[in-house]
């Protein structure tokens, strides 16, 4: 069930969308759901428009093309590279993705986003606090402008997450670094 709500920013009305959620707090959710590889592959294709080929070939890699020989850098020695790096992170199972995600009450306090307990001893008191800039030009918007104030009585809700590749693919990164450097 979504509830649609309406919001005065700036000057002007936007109508927003509450979402009904299905948990307060805190999950968990590590490898086997996730279909690393799929969404890595996904990603990385050079259609996706996610990948900067360039940034990655020559800033980071520091592969040579000039303007004129560029494209065939890419095809003979850049995508090969790319493929065998993917390749390598799926078999020595350097991925193991996890996610942790919630949702969390909360109401804006000017530039605030004050976020609150959700357990019953404290529900509704005041968790933390997150301040966040304020647009110095048009419409001067800023974060918290998108959640319900304080002034409205009314209790908001925040969704965060925090994705990890894990341990696996830090170490691994550590060890290409240190065959470059040698």
């Amino acid at each position: 069930m979504i509830q649609l709500y309406l919001v005065a920013l700036s000057n002007r009305f936007a109508l927003l969308l509450k979402p009904t959620i299905y948990f307060v707090g805190r999950f968990f959710l590590s490898r086997r759901p996730l279909p690393v590889l799929e969404v890595l592959l996904f990603l990385l294709r050079p259609a996706s428009g996610c990948l900067d080929e360039r940034a990655l070939f020559v800033g980071q890699w520091g592969l040579k093309g000039s303007k004129n020989s560029y494209e065939e850098m890419v095809i003979n020695e850049g995508r090969p590279r790319l493929r065998a790096l993917i390749n390598e992170a799926q078999s020595q199972g350097w991925l193991n993705a996890a996610v942790v995600y919630g949702y969390f009450p909360c109401y804006s306090d000017g530039n605030d986003l004050v976020i609150l307990h959700h357990d019953e001893s404290s529900f509704g008191t005041e968790r933390l606090r997150f301040s966040f800039p304020r647009q110095r030009r048009d419409r001067r918007l800023c974060i918290s402008d998108f959640f319900r104030s304080k002034d409205s009585g009314q209790i908001d809700v925040v969704a965060f997450h925090v994705v990890t590749m894990g341990q696996s693919v830090s170490e691994a990164t550590s060890h290409l670094f240190e065959a470059k450097l040698s």
